[in-house]
């Protein structure tokens, strides 16, 4: 999952300071929308069972986890990604669900490595392909992505020269727009997104969804958790800015200020590290994401 330790969004274009990154929100006030407190509230089963009827609107009969907060990778030199929430059904089928709040251009094509990772784990089990379950990769974001005004944007792949004709490959991607005009003809749906928009319940469902984050606020472990990551990106963004002292150019120190901005935003930690002391990957990212000041 991208962003399962961080809620704070970093734009490209400011250098980090310590007075932009602040301090962690406290435990206590975090909420549904935060992608930490949505992958721990998800796993009560029945919760994230009745999450994904009430988006997909198809019966799931029981889920198993895959793995909580998953890492997956598809080769040794290949980006990995930690999902907030995977789990299959009875039948096979793969459910990614993450919580995005900060708008990213990157989603769309977040979305199609996620169905790859997912699909490369799918055959590891030594399916035929014939037999591939689908997958369904489904962004809940409080923002709406598309701009059309629309809770909810389902893709799926379909032939440009007869829109009637679907690929019917299996793979499904869904964005949830809660900022969105209520859908009006979907009760439950708009309560859940309505829950997330404004924190405040209005249904059952809603109503056991906020009983959960209460709990999860209880949570001693979870709570040392939350605070053990923060503090590992924290010393993170120290051992960056260091370095990008060390350099002794200001020209340097903003590039990699930018580099380690941008790897927050990605969700990237792992990668700050290695960055503040390998240089020729330092560069190889600061020419990948055109970072390089100009002289």
């Amino acid at each position: 999952m991208d962003n399962v330790i961080t809620n704070i969004d970093f734009q490209d274009e400011n250098i980090a300071s310590l007075e932009a990154f602040g301090k962690p929100e406290a435990y206590e006030k975090l909420r549904l929308t935060n992608s930490f407190l949505f992958s721990k509230v998800m796993l009560d089963k029945e919760l994230c069972k009745e999450t994904i009827e009430t988006i997909l609107k198809i019966p799931v009969d029981h889920i198993d986890y895959l793995v909580h907060e998953a890492t997956l990778d598809a080769a040794i030199n290949s980006k990995s990604v930690r999902l907030d929430v995977y789990v299959k059904d009875d039948k096979g089928t793969s459910f990614d669900l993450e919580m995005q709040v900060i708008n990213k251009d990157d989603l769309r094509k977040r979305s199609r490595y996620y169905h790859s990772l997912i699909t490369i784990d799918q055959l590891e089990k030594n399916i035929d392909y014939s037999k591939l379950p689908d997958s369904y990769v489904i962004f809940i974001c409080n923002f709406d992505l598309f701009k059309e005004n629309k809770r909810i944007y389902w893709f799926e792949n379909t032939c440009l020269e007869n829109q009637d004709l679907t690929l019917r490959d299996g793979t499904h991607t869904i964005f949830l727009a809660a900022s969105a005009p209520r859908l009006g003809n979907d009760i439950k749906l708009d309560g859940f997104l309505d829950y997330l928009y404004t924190n405040k319940p209005s249904d059952d469902f809603t109503k056991r969804l906020e009983a959960a984050v209460i709990e999860a606020h209880h949570n001693q472990r979870w709570k040392k958790e939350y605070m053990f990551l923060e503090d590992i990106k924290r010393e993170q963004y120290e051992l960056g800015k260091e370095e990008g002292i060390s350099i002794g150019e200001e020209k340097g120190r903003e590039e990699v200020l930018r580099l380690i901005n941008k790897l927050l935003s990605l969700g990237r930690n792992d990668d700050i590290a290695r960055v503040t002391t390998d240089e020729t990957y330092r560069n190889h990212l600061l020419k990948e994401y055109d970072l390089t000041t100009n002289a």
